[in-house]
């Protein structure tokens, strides 16, 4: 918008038949040009930014419910050679559920923390914007997943990333719990 804004000013400008030298200047940061306007030019200008700003639309609001549905796998990690049957199982997605993760939005690195029901769902009211979406060290340890609490590695990691918009504010993801990063002898 703000650049409609910029082109009709400058257009208005251009077009005036007032015969002063003109100058224009663009601020990088802000893609906001200044013209000078003198005499009618300065009164064309004022009209064109008051129609301008009348038909800007702004959000009612900004924040949004947002659903989070947490799935989870995780890979073999040792002992005895797995059966294909294990190997399937610990592939088969499963809810993460009564589990804490924490999600931090890019633009104002603000955190936010969700915790999933028993369904695996979290609700959480977002602003728009994209958020890495982070496990914590409250993950139920109930569901075998194979996380190690105390392994920052995990904790510092993004799972995954959502972008939460008007339109977009239900999302599903399945995470893969691998082996322990901390684990100095995990298997290759």
């Amino acid at each position: 918008m703000k650049q409609v804004f910029a082109f009709a000013i400058l257009f208005v400008w251009m077009c005036s038949c007032n015969d002063e030298p003109k100058t224009s200047q663009t601020d990088a940061d802000t893609g906001t040009v200044q013209v000078p306007a003198t005499g009618t030019t300065k009164d064309t200008v004022a009209r064109i930014a008051a129609n301008v700003t009348d038909t800007v639309v702004t959000p009612i609001d900004s924040t949004y419910t947002v659903e989070l549905t947490i799935y989870f796998t995780r890979n073999y990690c040792g002992g005895a050679r797995p059966s294909e049957e294990m190997l399937a199982d610990l592939q088969t997605p499963r809810l993460l559920t009564k589990s804490i993760l924490r999600l931090k939005n890019h633009h104002s690195q603000k955190e936010y923390t969700c915790k999933t029901n028993g369904s695996g769902k979290a609700d959480l009211t977002l602003e728009a914007g994209k958020y890495d979406v982070y496990l914590t060290k409250d993950i139920n340890s109930a569901l075998n997943t194979g996380f190690y609490p105390d392994c920052k590695i995990w904790q510092e990691k993004p799972l995954f990333t959502i972008k939460v918009t008007p339109d977009r504010k239900s999302f599903s993801a399945t995470i893969n719990f691998e082996c322990n990063p901390c684990n100095p002898n995990k298997p290759m």
